[in-house]
């Protein structure tokens, strides 16, 4: 159960980009939207599922913005980038 690993506070403030992880989706929970994150903290450790609402840090210190549908929408300083998760046609 790794339902007990997930907490959105956990990266409110950045992390430093120890080990692997990856924005693997999106997630909704009544009208809040979450960035769902998979964390390897090291080689052949188990992974870590968190879920990162609007305004939490990713590790390598962008803030999300806003979840759309497929895109999530990403800051640092004066740079935006936007994230699409999903290909056109897929899921």
């Amino acid at each position: 159960d790794w339902s007990s690993d997930v907490c959105s506070s956990d990266l409110a403030q950045p992390e430093a980009p120890t080990g692997n992880w990856r924005v693997t989706g999106i997630m909704s929970s009544g009208p809040e939207r979450y960035v769902i994150l998979l964390v390897q903290p090291q080689p052949n450790a188990r992974s870590i599922l968190r879920y990162l609402p609007v305004g939490d840090r990713l590790p390598d210190g962008r803030t999300i913005e806003r979840i759309t549908g497929d895109t999530v929408h990403l800051r640092r300083g004066d740079q935006v980038s936007v994230l699409r998760l999903y290909s056109p046609g897929q899921g």
